[in-house]
């Protein structure tokens, strides 16, 4: 059997969608069996240097590119590949095939915001959901993306597979002596305490309440912790930083761009407090990595968030900044709280893995094959 695996965005995207294709590619690679061929193409799952630029022209042609990639280029290769199927990491796919054929449909966000351009935004609403009817088999990383999913788009529930992804070994408590950790925050150039938030400047991830909310813990008493937000800015931002400054604290937020994957357990370990208050996420992979990371988490009882972060976290309406507020000053405030959501964290984090759900993807599509032969 012979499963073939459209990997193009783990070299298009340094975030998102790329994160989980690379990750996943890696482990789909090194669980070869000798009846089971894993072939990823392109063979690059190397993310591509430095962040990426977002101009009308470079949008027009990246869309030609995917079109003839996605209806074109994959058919002709999966049938001289004699692959039995064809899986695409991302949720478009040839509409005609000579396999049978899988996507992954990470959320439904691009539907419901505008967090994407409008570009890509149309494309994606015209051809996902054709594509997903079209293909013999819908993965998705949660329950909440599923029912969401069959609601959306009218996909049969039993043609749809929840995998879960996981952390990646990488992201674990800072080790190294207070000296050490020290010098790594002045190299990283954090303040001496801080409160974290990791993602892109989308309308989804509330920022503003976020801002709002951590004004309302300064106005109670005082607060030692810096708010740090790290993540693209998006059309968005300019928003952001109004409010920031309208809120009055220029001086108490810290905005960082990208940050590469592999610096990211630093940002989290030093952190007294991950704050979360996203509305809609398909898996929500930064508190599972703030968790990783010995890192206390409050976010939001929403979409698949509570699915994801279990009793291992404060849940919290995202867009009541008073509600969030409070469980950030608990948080910060109660020692015994800290240590319980710290532990509760560190095992949460481990019962979710790439390994997992790499084999998760193989073996529905070996089930797919068996049930068409």
């Amino acid at each position: 059997m012979k499963i073939l695996f459209d990997v193009r965005e783990a070299s298009r995207n340094t975030t998102g969608i790329g994160t989980y294709v690379r990750n996943l590619a890696r482990e789909i690679l090194a669980c070869q069996d000798p009846e089971i061929v894993c072939k990823c193409i392109p063979e690059s799952i190397e993310p591509p240097p430095g962040k990426e630029v977002s101009s009308f022209p470079l949008q027009a042609v990246n869309f030609l590119r995917n079109v003839t990639w996605k209806q074109a280029r994959l058919p002709a290769l999966a049938r001289r590949e004699k692959a039995d199927v064809l899986v695409c990491m991302d949720p478009l796919s040839p509409l005609v095939c000579p396999t049978l054929t899988a996507l992954i449909i990470y959320d439904l966000i691009f539907l419901t915001t505008g967090a994407q351009s409008d570009a890509w935004t149309r494309y994606w609403k015209a051809l996902v959901p054709r594509c997903a009817r079209k293909a013999d088999l819908v993965f998705t990383l949660s329950q909440a993306s599923k029912a969401e999913i069959v609601g959306q788009l009218g996909i049969a529930p039993e043609k749809i597979v929840v995998f879960h992804t996981g952390v990646s070994d990488h992201f674990h408590p800072p080790t190294g002596a207070a000296a050490e950790k020290e010098m790594r925050r002045r190299d990283l150039g954090l303040p001496q305490a801080y409160v974290l938030s990791v993602g892109a400047h989308d309308p989804r991830r509330n920022l503003k309440t976020l801002l709002a909310a951590y004004r309302k813990l300064k106005s109670r008493g005082p607060v030692e912790q810096k708010l740090v937000v790290v993540g693209p800015k998006t059309p968005y931002y300019p928003e952001v930083r109004e409010t920031t400054r309208a809120l009055g604290l220029e001086e108490d937020v810290l905005y960082l761009d990208y940050v590469p994957n592999e610096q990211l357990p630093s940002y989290y370990g030093l952190a007294d407090l991950y704050a979360y208050p996203s509305s809609e996420e398909g898996f929500g992979l930064t508190p599972l990595e703030a968790m990783a990371c010995g890192c206390p988490v409050v976010t939001s009882r929403a979409s698949s968030l509570p699915e994801v972060v279990g009793d291992a976290a404060i849940l919290v309406t995202p867009t009541d900044a008073d509600e969030l507020a409070g469980a950030m000053g608990r948080v910060l405030s109660d020692r015994d709280l800290r240590r319980s959501l710290i532990q509760k964290g560190s095992e949460r984090a481990k019962e979710f893995s790439w390994r997992t759900g790499a084999k998760d993807i193989i073996r529905a599509c070996v089930r797919l094959v068996e049930r068409n032969s």
